[in-house]
């Protein structure tokens, strides 16, 4: 059985591209911040603002790999995928997966980490988020 993919489409602009026509690198970085935050809104139910503010809590980035394989251009269009790879107690790897008309052109594995902000500890993931997460965890026979 598969997981749930959540998906995103990325137009490649001017603003993203080097001199050359190019994704300049750290745009990766932009666009993996946008797909999270989407996520959280549209699948968590649980926008940054009430994240950050209500909830008190955060969701830093402590790990992340970017493996390009291809290179985005302006003009390109990309779809932007969102998994699970692991759901920890005061974790998540969140798998990344860019593809082209020719293919994928970026995986990246992003580990976010669960923090109180009153004293940015490590907290538990609440119960209610965790069941989104789990929607989105990769079975083995994913690719």
């Amino acid at each position: 059985m598969s997981s749930s993919i959540f998906v995103r489409e990325f137009p490649i602009r001017f603003e993203n591209c080097d001199p050359a026509g190019i994704l300049f690198f750290p745009q990766y970085a932009l666009m993996i911040n946008r797909a999270v935050e989407d996520f959280f809104a549209e699948v968590l139910h649980c926008n940054f603002l009430e994240l950050h503010e209500d909830r008190r809590l955060g969701i830093p980035t402590a790990h992340i790999e970017l493996d390009m394989k291809k290179p985005c251009r302006l003009g390109d269009r990309i779809r932007w995928e969102l998994t699970v790879d692991e759901l920890r107690n005061t974790a998540v790897v969140l798998r990344h997966t860019g593809r082209g008309e020719d293919g994928v052109r970026l995986v990246a594995l992003q580990r976010i980490v669960f923090a109180n902000l009153d004293g940015i500890q490590k907290t538990p993931i609440p119960d209610d988020l965790r069941e989104g997460f789990e929607r989105y965890v990769r079975a083995e026979t994913d690719v």
